[in-house]
């Protein structure tokens, strides 16, 4: 009997995935002091590799935002909003599937932090069959175990084109309840065999949360992504993700890695707020990462610095982010680093300059081995 390879391991990250997530309680989180490494920056290896990753954004609609079943193949869909409030706190809801058919995992997250004081903090984790999930082919509406979680108004979108979500989680006594209304059109790309964007790469939300039994009302800087037909095994040893939001722009960002030092490519866009989005060439984006630090076994960088010039588009943008926490989320057999920023800058688009003045923001740094 002949064993296709692919399939093998992908039974293999799925079963070790299920057993560690079963023998879970809940999603550990260390955010303690970062140990300084001798090392104060790896040089990164880039080379030009266009074969291998091509990032070209596309228009989205609320079907390439919905539901998308697996067929043949182990995939991997997510749903994730965040909220990044103007009362400190901030919070993540992230809903994955991991399945093949109709046979899989359903994962939802909730994570609340505090940015003033980031040793404040609540994650979780729910694991359910694929079979208590239910989705929508059409607009992106999710159900899991007959509860609401994510309600797409419809009907605004169909009369003004406006995507408005409301996305409502609890676990274990914490809570939201969030309202996230769009800004700015969203886009996806094909990567890694499958579909990744960000829907919603600015909004304003606002809602309540409930943390440590307080009822918090908040509002602030919202952001959605969503990704389907995602396969493993990954060619990517890892990526680093986020973006850089000022009043009424921003630019997303990713660096795929084949190692810790040599980068696979890189992708940029850019938004306005109710303008249309511009892909960045990779040669117009400079990043560098500095300090890394032992963390979880593994040294990180903490100190980000992007240069970014496209003078075809008149786009200008020069920012230092700095880290303010680190999160640690292990997840099976992936290491998965969420980061609590600052970013201190500017941007500048047609002769408008933006300042952001230490912005709080989240990235995220992802390695598979």
């Amino acid at each position: 009997m002949k064993i296709n390879k692919n399939a093998l391991i992908s039974v293999s990250i799925l079963l070790v995935l299920c057993i560690s997530s079963l023998n879970s309680s809940g999603l550990s989180i260390d955010g303690a002091t970062l140990v300084r490494s001798p090392m104060t920056m790896f040089p990164t290896i880039y080379q030009d590799r266009s074969n291998d990753v091509i990032y070209i954004p596309e228009n989205i609609t609320p079907s390439d935002a919905s539901y998308h079943p697996s067929k043949e193949k182990f995939t991997i869909e997510w749903w994730y909003f965040e909220g990044i409030f103007d009362n400190g706190y901030n919070a993540v809801v992230n809903i994955i599937l991991w399945s093949r058919n109709n046979m899989g995992l359903c994962i939802t997250h909730l994570n609340i932090f505090n940015s003033d004081d980031p040793t404040i903090f609540f994650s979780n984790r729910v694991v359910r069959s694929l079979s208590q999930f239910e989705g929508t082919k059409t607009y992106p509406d999710i159900s899991i175990s007959g509860n609401k979680i994510v309600d797409f108004d419809q009907e605004l979108y169909e009369r003004t084109g406006v995507w408005n979500y409301n996305v409502s989680v609890e676990l274990d006594g914490h809570m939201v309840n969030l309202n996230f209304i769009g800004r700015a059109p969203g886009w996806q790309g094909n990567t890694f065999d499958g579909f990744y964007g960000p829907v919603l790469p600015m909004a304003d939300v606002t809602g309540e949360i409930v943390f440590n039994d307080e009822l918090i009302m908040v509002q602030g800087l919202g952001y959605h992504e969503h990704a389907h037909g995602i396969s493993f095994p990954m060619k990517e040893s890892g990526w680093y993700w986020g973006k850089i939001v000022s009043d009424t722009m921003s630019f997303f960002w990713g660096k795929m890695m084949d190692s810790i030092i040599r980068e696979q490519g890189r992708a940029g866009v850019f938004c306005m707020e109710n303008h249309s989005f511009i892909n960045i060439a990779p040669d117009m984006i400079e990043m560098s990462f500095f300090d890394y630090q032992f963390h979880k076994k593994r040294f990180i960088p903490t100190t980000f610095v992007f240069n970014v010039s496209d003078t075809a588009n008149d786009i200008s943008i020069n920012v230092t982010i700095t880290t303010v926490e680190v999160y640690h989320l292990p997840f099976s057999i992936i290491n998965y680093w969420r980061y609590l920023i600052c970013v201190h800058g500017e941007i500048i688009h047609n002769g408008v300059r933006e300042e952001l003045d230490n912005k709080t923001q989240i990235m995220e740094l992802m390695r598979f081995r």
